[in-house]
């Protein structure tokens, strides 16, 4: 029996290494593919061409053209993209499903991923088949990498690849809040490589580094303008990164209230976060509310991540008047009742929120006698929940 059992053992060892020795002769892929299967044949890139199995959209035209610019600068020729048909032997790229240029809500890995896609090199031709652009996108970046040789000597492998992500979103942040700022050609070029290695997300974390209407003395020169914003969001979109918004801003103003004409907004002299009695805060919450790019609205909440749609599904669920719990282990959100006591069970924060909550509960205590009719459960607002609608929103 055991005999039996080292006999397979050595067999399975045997075809692994077979299959790491047949990889190794080749480049290497990174990310490594969910599948691959080499053969022994080759597709010479002289003389080839890159189609379409069907209409193409805009976003299948880019995938294209970048790598017709890869594989052209590879083989000192031109690669040329065709519409319709193609003599000679092509490339093709064939997507199956609908655009789906970013990821959405509720993106799922695996075989049947958005993202997933195939290719297919043999002596006769080659093509990249995916669900969406997206798919074929990730299948350009695979075969850039499968190219073996230079010049007239340049080919594709005979391969069968198919993959898929392992993890529905992989993304990266940059901190553009902490000292000088990227230039925005050194954004998209942070974008490309990324897009090189299949990321599908580019997290935007700001302060106050993006330009508001109304708010001149707010670092001037050195804050992106809103134009700036929306076209890295869009040079990310053509590479299939979603430029997601990570907008600290309710308690983290120090660049705001260190300014006179709005230190008297923060609940201490030249604090971190707002005064929500104060009468002026309403007013400039509604000026920085949202963000209008490409198809999307960053909304100016410290729920710092929501997209606008996902702001509108979650206000229905905090109560319109609520109270800060303020609390050394817990703090968090209850519904108010008409005697200013906490209703049905406390709706808990997720941990950066409750971190901050603590802090202003803390200032809260250390600054009671500023806030008249206070009670010792702590500070009652009204209204600062994510709104429902946008008022205030400029385009």
């Amino acid at each position: 029996m055991h005999k039996i059992t080292l006999q397979c053992l050595s067999g399975v060892g045997c075809l692994l290494s077979f299959g790491l020795c047949q990889a190794a002769e080749h480049r290497p892929l990174l990310p490594w593919p969910q599948k691959a299967q080499y053969g022994d044949a080759r597709l010479p890139l002289g003389g080839l061409s890159i189609r379409f199995a069907s209409k193409p959209g805009e976003e299948d035209r880019f995938a294209a053209k970048e790598l017709s610019s890869v594989l052209s600068e590879i083989t000192g020729s031109e690669i040329p993209v065709r519409e319709g048909r193609a003599k000679g032997k092509s490339i093709v790229l064939s997507r199956t499903g609908a655009v789906a240029a970013v990821p959405g809500k509720d993106e799922r890995p695996g075989p049947e991923s958005r993202e997933a896609y195939s290719i297919s090199v043999t002596s006769n031709g080659a093509e990249i088949r995916a669900r969406s652009s997206a798919g074929l996108y990730y299948g350009v970046q695979t075969m850039r990498q499968l190219v073996e040789g230079a010049g007239a000597d340049a080919a594709l492998p005979e391969i069968e690849v198919e993959d898929w992500p392992a993890l529905a979103y992989r993304g990266f942040m940059m901190d553009f809040s902490h000292g000088p700022l990227l230039k925005e050609g050194e954004i998209e070029r942070q974008i490309d490589f990324l897009a090189r290695w299949k990321a599908n997300q580019y997290y935007f974390y700001s302060e106050l580094s993006i330009e508001l209407d109304g708010y001149p003395l707010l670092n001037p020169g050195a804050r992106y303008t809103k134009e700036q914003v929306r076209r890295i969001i869009d040079y990310a979109r053509w590479r299939h990164i979603d430029v997601v918004p990570c907008l600290e801003y309710y308690g983290h103003l120090r660049d705001a209230f260190r300014i006179e004409r709005y230190a008297e907004l923060a609940a201490l002299p030249h604090g971190g976060e707002f005064n929500p009695r104060h009468a002026r805060v309403r007013e400039l919450l509604k000026d920085w509310h949202c963000f209008r790019a490409r198809g999307s609205t960053w909304a100016w909440t410290n729920r710092s991540s929501w997209r606008l749609r996902e702001a509108r599904r979650r206000a229905a669920l905090i109560p319109p008047r609520f109270t800060w719990k303020c609390s050394a282990t817990s703090p968090h959100w209850c519904a108010q009742t008409g005697n200013g006591r906490c209703s049905g069970p406390p709706l808990p924060l997720g941990r950066n929120s409750s971190f901050g909550i603590r802090n202003w509960c803390r200032s809260y205590r250390e600054t009671r006698s500023r806030w008249p009719g206070t009670t010792r459960r702590g500070r009652t607002t009204a209204g600062l929940s994510a709104p429902s609608t946008t008022p205030g929103c400029r385009t």
